[in-house]
């Protein structure tokens, strides 16, 4: 795994070899079976994982057991329970695998550690949370304002492909529907599709 990780390194990052060698050295390799935990509820956030393979998916859960999907993390994506690792309280999101999935986590101290001493690695970091903040805040604008089929279509542009590759039930979960309401939305997408072309 830590060739992939070199190889990303070395084509997003101006890294030296031997910066590429300390971050490496700064990461736990982690592969995670379809269905496993990387985060359980009320644990502490204490790493931000970067997803070279796979997809994982952070949620929450209602009183009764309902379960909410806040994000996906496909690959190149990074994913953590923000709150959770900035405040060191217990995490009210669980992160797990919907796919087998490599990942590589960067713990809080190692990950200040090569922020302060690595500048491309600062820049990066602060680069993803922009986005991060900017993707946040657009999903919660679009649950306000945008109807069902305009979210799972933001979806489909957000994360391409994904959606032939994780179950339905996942979808309408982040779009905020049930899986056969999302079944009958995008069966009248394609019949559309069918009409104009």
């Amino acid at each position: 795994m830590l060739d992939l990780l070199h190889r990303y390194l070395s084509d997003h990052l101006l890294l030296t070899q031997s910066e590429i060698d300390r971050v490496s050295a700064s990461v736990q390799c982690r592969h995670l079976d379809k269905g496993a935990m990387l985060l359980s509820f009320c644990e502490s956030a204490t790493f931000v994982a970067f997803v070279l393979r796979g997809c994982l998916r952070a949620y929450f859960a209602d009183d009764d057991g309902s379960e909410h999907v806040l994000h996906f993390a496909p690959e190149g994506w990074c994913l953590t329970d923000t709150e959770s690792f900035l405040t060191r309280k217990p995490s009210s999101l669980a992160i797990d695998a919907i796919e087998a999935s490599d990942v590589f986590l960067f713990e809080r101290t190692a990950l200040h550690e090569l922020r302060r001493d690595i500048p491309s690695v600062s820049a990066f970091y602060n680069a993803t949370v922009e986005r991060a903040l900017r993707l946040l805040q657009q999903r919660v604008t679009g649950s306000l304002r945008k109807t069902a089929e305009q979210r799972y279509r933001a979806f489909i542009e957000l994360y391409p492909g994904l959606d032939a590759r994780i179950p339905q039930y996942q979808i309408a979960s982040y779009i905020g529907v049930s899986p056969e309401f999302l079944s009958k939305l995008r069966g009248r997408i394609v019949r559309d599709k069918s009409r104009t072309s």
